[in-house]
């Protein structure tokens, strides 16, 4: 018999599926519920979810949405490689990293590829791997008017009656300035942030009195150095 049409194939009870003791070759599309068993060969196409995936081998593509793992390996057993800018990987350790060692009094606290420098630090563009880098230059102002205050900048007021605003959204360690003539009745308003851990503006009622404030943290805000 070289060719068997049904729409249904049982075992000889009825009761469940066939044994096809010698396996059976399939031309087209195989379509089933599950898959019992070892599937060996060339296998294609694409599963939408996949429980537990065991023992792929060769250099197959596997493209997830999350994949979480108690840690990866390559096919050396150890180094395991990853592709792209590495911005979705989070909690891998510094020594796999390649990049430049970072140290703290002379201590290695890490590996980065990437050093990005504060506000208070100049960088000289690179050149031949070198960058220079330098305390960014203070600001000094005169003013007759209010004004807004930029990080590192000292300013001295010109005349009365002024409003003198600290910089928004500080970092740490940001720095001002201001400096007052003969008068007593610049107020310097705080912007948001604390002064000295008060939620208050302050009156420079000093002739000629000059204050220098440096952001802590939110709770202390601006403190006088």
């Amino acid at each position: 018999m070289s060719r068997v049409r049904a729409d249904q194939y049982t075992n000889n009870a009825g009761t469940g599926s066939p044994l096809f003791t010698h396996g059976v070759r399939v031309t087209g599309v195989a379509t089933a519920t599950t898959f019992d068993g070892n599937l060996t060969g060339n296998v294609t196409g694409i599963a939408d979810t996949a429980t537990n995936a065991e023992g792929l081998i060769g250099v197959p593509n596997v493209i997830v949405g999350v994949a979480s793992a108690s840690q990866f390996k390559g096919p050396d057993g150890n180094t395991a490689f990853f592709y792209g800018d590495g911005s979705g990987l989070i909690n891998v350790s510094s020594s796999s990293i390649t990049g430049i060692n970072i140290k703290n009094d002379g201590n290695v606290i890490g590996v980065a590829a990437t050093i990005n420098f504060g506000a208070n630090l100049d960088v000289s563009p690179a050149s031949a791997g070198i960058v220079t880098v330098t305390e960014a230059p203070y600001t000094t102002t005169a003013t007759a008017t209010g004004k807004t205050l930029i990080n590192r900048e000292y300013c001295t007021v010109t005349a009365a009656g002024q409003t003198i605003t600290l910089p928004a959204t500080p970092n740490e360690g940001d720095e001002v300035g201001i400096q007052v003539g003969n008068f007593t009745d610049t107020v310097v308003a705080r912007n948001g942030s604390n002064i000295m851990a008060l939620a208050e503006d302050f009156t420079m009622d000093i002739a000629y009195l000059a204050v220098q404030l440096v952001y802590i943290d939110a709770t202390q805000g601006w403190r006088f150095v």
